[in-house]
């Protein structure tokens, strides 16, 4: 692949995997620096007929992914600059103008990057989601770019190490300094790719530990996809004695101490709902 200018497209990379890019030129001259930048995240929600700011720091430069949890997607989502963006002198690099993505994909990724020079909102607007379904703005994990930065020399192999720690997505961007030739960048090579052990595969709740418990006990529950999460205990009646979660969650594994100092003794249930996954387990507690 062949570019002639300061900025070639991001090259995405798997989870969890060491990348090795190579970039040779016809200049032997230069050093081109490259920088693993950070992914601008959000972890807000977008409803029916509602407008979404995303929020742009000085000097901030990445991408955003738009991602369809409620797998019933099938309006549009326009994004589009604030009337202040007019002179935040916004640098959107690959693409001009308003963007405009269409699709019943589960994840459509916005195929640019930004810099912007100072605080500005973007707006999205979603058109044709229906009640039971909705948009969330996932953020993407990236390595520190202080443990990801190097220098690249002409007809040099450069390795980037992702240790099993650096989950998410990668994105690698050319930023040249004293460039005179063209760049070429061959493919990039994966290597070094291992299952990931750790991929949460569905939703769960394990048994609480220990049970029976005094005073406390420690609840694990693991979320595979974005979305309401509420995690409530029942006494033998049926009702509800307190809430431990009842909030938007991001696919992860968690773990929850409940206190249970000014409850008395005798069998309650964990109660577990997202999405449409619902289970209970028995908790004794024993003083």
């Amino acid at each position: 692949m062949l570019y002639s200018d300061f900025f070639p497209d991001p090259v995405i990379s798997p989870v969890n995997v060491p990348l090795r890019l190579m970039v040779t030129t016809n200049s032997r001259e230069h050093v081109n620096r490259l920088r693993l930048l950070p992914f601008i995240s959000s972890t807000d929600i977008v409803r029916v007929e509602e407008i979404l700011y995303v929020e742009f720091t000085p000097d901030t430069i990445g991408t955003f992914q738009i991602q369809n949890i409620g797998h019933g997607f099938t309006g549009d989502i326009i994004i589009t600059e604030d009337e202040a963006a007019a002179d935040a002198k916004v640098i959107e690099l690959n693409r001009q103008g308003a963007s405009l993505i269409h699709s019943n994909a589960q994840t459509q990724i916005f195929p640019t990057s930004i810099r912007v020079l100072k605080d500005i909102p973007l707006t999205i607007y979603n058109i044709s989601l229906d009640d039971n379904h909705w948009v969330s703005i996932e953020p993407w994990v990236t390595a520190p770019d202080t443990s990801e930065q190097g220098n690249v020399r002409a007809r040099v192999v450069t390795k980037f190490e992702f240790t099993p720690t650096d989950t998410g997505r990668f994105e690698i961007v050319h930023t040249v300094h004293g460039f005179s030739g063209q760049l070429i960048v061959a493919n990039p090579v994966i290597t070094g790719l291992d299952p990931d052990v750790n991929l949460i595969e569905g939703y769960s709740l394990n048994d609480n530990y220990p049970n029976p418990f005094n005073p406390s006990t420690t609840i694990e529950y693991t979320i595979p996809q974005a979305g309401n999460v509420s995690l409530i205990v029942y006494n033998l009646l049926g009702e509800e004695v307190t809430r431990l979660v009842d909030e938007i969650q991001q696919a992860n594994k968690y773990n929850i101490i409940w206190d249970a100092s000014n409850f008395s003794s005798g069998i309650y249930f964990c109660r577990l709902q997202a999405g449409e996954f619902e289970q209970t387990n028995k908790m004794l507690l024993m003083k």
